[in-house]
């Protein structure tokens, strides 16, 4: 028998995973980022740096918002996670400033740029707290 006949026969359970799209979140949070870096007069160079971190950073730190239909900040993550949304996160922060990044083409960011991060990851994560809350209540009914 053939694996492929072994899998009609035998499909594999489906595990149901409810989906939460923020895809529009993201979508007005990538254009205000955009917006605000240009304001900020950004190089090309600068604006792939700020957009690699502040990309990498909501979306590390948006794991600690959707892993729980309460509140994030009463809920406390397991050890692993929160490890590696550190790590990443400190990552993020480290290479535009380490040898690497001119092989991936960073540049140093500017001491400004940081409080920029702040705010934009603080209104995309609040943003994700309130939209993820009646898709929470709609699945619990």
């Amino acid at each position: 028998m053939r694996a492929e006949d072994e899998l009609i026969m035998f499909p594999r359970p489906q595990v149901l995973v409810p989906q939460i799209d923020l895809d529009p979140l993201d979508l007005v949070g990538r254009r205000a980022g955009r917006r605000n870096l240009h304001l900020l007069r950004a190089s090309e160079t600068l604006f792939h740096t700020g957009w690699f971190v502040e990309s990498l950073v909501t979306q590390t730190l948006v794991l600690f918002v959707i892993r729980t239909s309460g509140n994030p900040l009463r809920s406390r993550p397991s050890f692993p996670l929160a490890v590696s949304v550190l790590l990443a996160i400190s990552v993020a922060l480290v290479l535009p400033f380490s040898p690497l990044a001119s092989l991936r083409g960073f540049v140093s960011l500017p001491p400004a740029y940081f409080a920029f991060l702040v705010v934009v990851v603080s209104t995309y994560l609040l943003l994700v707290e309130f939209a993820k809350r009646p898709i929470f209540r709609r699945q619990a009914l």
